[in-house]
């Protein structure tokens, strides 16, 4: 592989590298050649700073999503918080220094597609809809820094989707400490990253139910208005996670999914001292994981597994119904398992708002209660859902 202009410089009074490239020898992937140009990287969040100086050439396409889930139109890239532009900095921005320490992202030739699906009210559905758009753009990993505490199957249908185009999924299993996951970290099929610190301990936020453990402390990267600041959560160490996925698919361009996956999971550094409910298969280790994908045996193609109980009612839901006057409209999101022209034909009535996000079955609606309690007796309706959830995590 050709040689890389990426290494990281002493900043003006420091030589402390970012620790987390340090433990994991990311230098040596980009001495390698191994960036992730020509990868593609997926990315929800609170949108991008994409003028700032380490993701001013890293931005493919952006989309602005509004709380229907309706794209904005000639969106050009903000971060309507600030955790965007850090997850985007740690995955993909280019390496510099700064007054605080070295910064880099982990694949800094890599490009971000990314959406603004978080701040600014109904996020489920602003999901929804930033992973239809995402269909489009021709990823190979997606990184997911968000989440709903507990099991909510929403996602599951479209993510079946992205994987069997190819897409590696990765998220934060969650900052409600041990014994909480949050979903879609929890759907088999999704790749569920938990924290460590630079001790090698898993930090009390990080939940459990993890496949791996990344760095996820005090880590420096980008903020908006060309600032850098240190985060902390397992959504940092997900884009660490994200950021090794798409280094493999550089090495191996035509590897698949699942070798990519168990290339990851099969050569973790074994952190025997701690619980495996905590820590998986061990610590990320990206050298080690470039060995087992081009030397490794093949995988064979394995289809998402999707819940088969199903889960009819969130009752966030019925709680607001119960509470609801007659002629009020609630936001909904329905996922239809079954024939959906009949559930459309009943729903169109002038005071019923409807959405249709193809990829995962759904349909946002704004509707009475007398319409949403009809669609708990619909045998096609295999969910109903509220689209705001209190708490909906980022971290």
């Amino acid at each position: 592989m050709s040689e890389t202009r990426f290494a990281l410089r002493s900043s003006e009074g420091s030589s402390q590298l970012n620790w987390a490239l340090d433990r994991l020898q990311i230098e040596t992937c980009w001495q390698r050649g191994l960036t992730g140009a020509g990868v593609r990287i997926g990315h929800l969040d609170t949108g991008v700073d994409s003028k700032h100086p380490m993701l001013c050439d890293r931005i493919a396409t952006f989309a602005q999503f509004d709380p229907w889930g309706d794209r904005v139109p000639n969106a050009q890239p903000w971060d309507s918080g600030n955790h965007g532009t850090h997850t985007a900095g740690l995955l993909c921005g280019e390496a510099m220094p700064s007054a605080h320490g070295n910064v880099s992202g982990i694949a800094p030739q890599a490009k971000l597609c990314s959406g603004m699906v978080i701040e600014g009210g109904h996020p489920l559905v602003r999901v929804l809809a930033g992973l239809d758009w995402l269909l489009d753009q021709q990823i190979r990993v997606l990184c997911l820094s968000l989440g709903v505490p507990g099991y909510n199957p929403l996602f599951e249908i479209v993510l079946a989707r992205l994987r069997q185009q190819g897409v590696l999924t990765v998220c934060p299993i969650g900052n409600q400490g041990r014994r909480i996951a949050c979903s879609p970290a929890n759907y088999p099929g999704v790749l569920a990253v938990g924290a460590i610190n630079d001790q090698d301990q898993v930090p009390g936020f990080s939940g459990s139910g993890v496949a791996i453990v990344a760095p996820g402390v005090h880590l420096l990267s980008a903020q908006p208005d060309g600032n850098f600041a240190s985060q902390t959560g397992t959504s940092m160490a997900a884009a660490i996670v994200a950021g090794v996925a798409a280094l493999l698919f550089q090495a191996k361009p035509t590897a698949t999914v699942e070798e990519v996956e168990q290339a990851l999971l099969a050569s973790c550094t074994p952190l025997p001292h701690l619980p495996p409910q905590r820590v998986g298969h061990g610590l990320i280790n990206p050298i080690a994981a470039v060995e087992y994908l081009l030397n490794g045996k093949e995988c064979d193609r394995a289809p998402f597994p999707i819940s088969e109980i199903p889960h009819r009612v969130d009752p966030r839901l019925l709680r607001q119904l119960d509470a609801a006057n007659s002629e009020d409209l609630i936001a909904a999101i329905a996922i239809i398992s079954g024939n959906l022209e009949p559930i459309l034909q009943r729903l169109h009535r002038p005071q019923i708002q409807l959405k249709w996000i193809p990829s995962a079955n759904a349909i946002a609606l704004m509707a009475t209660p007398d319409v949403l309690y009809a669609l708990l007796d619909e045998p096609e309706v295999y969910f109903l859902s509220s689209t705001t959830i209190d708490p909906f995590y980022l971290g």
